[in-house]
């Protein structure tokens, strides 16, 4: 008897801690400090200790959601190239983001092996997605920086999804 396929999973990684906002400093420019890419990197290492890399890398295109993805990638082993898309940026209606996550996966599963992608994003737009994802009207969890946060469809894509597991950065250990 074979195997039942695994459902489709997504992760969802919440941009590791960058610059301040300052008056001079426009939102959309602001960069991980090194605590940021400290953290990053302990991501790619807890990550590489529980045999986890993304199918597929999508990251919001402002500075510290993209630098958080390049250096997951370039931390990570067979890691994909991080991705651009426009639609992770801060601002994104839940709805919208939603539709998008929904054909991405729909798109993948056409392919063979198990879809995974990975997004990075922003705070409250990644809370807001999480609670679409679940159909929950409001949300229920809020990843604090570089978390990470898996969700998969045991019922298929459209229903609700489930909430795997959520882990902040600072319980993933820098060993």
């Amino acid at each position: 008897m074979s195997e039942p396929l695994p459902s489709p999973r997504i992760v969802l990684l919440r941009h590791a801690t960058a610059q301040e906002p300052r008056p001079d400093l426009p939102d959309a420019r602001r960069e991980l400090v090194a605590k940021g890419e400290r953290q990053a990197r302990d991501v790619a290492a807890w990550c590489r200790r529980q045999g986890l890399c993304p199918g597929r890398l999508l990251t919001s295109p402002l500075p510290r959601a993209a630098q958080t993805a390049a250096l997951l990638a370039g931390h990570l082993g067979d890691c994909p190239a991080p991705e651009p898309a426009d639609w992770l940026q801060i601002g994104t209606p839940p709805a919208v983001s939603l539709a998008r996550v929904q054909d991405l996966m729909h798109a993948l599963m056409r392919l063979p092996g198990p879809p995974e992608p990975w997004l990075v994003g922003h705070e409250p737009d990644l809370s807001g997605l999480i609670a679409a994802l679940l159909h929950s009207p409001r949300p229920v969890l809020w990843p604090k920086k570089a978390s990470l946060t898996a969700l998969d469809w045991p019922d298929g894509i459209g229903a609700p999804a489930r909430l795997l597991w959520h882990l902040p950065c600072a319980l993933m250990g820098a060993a």
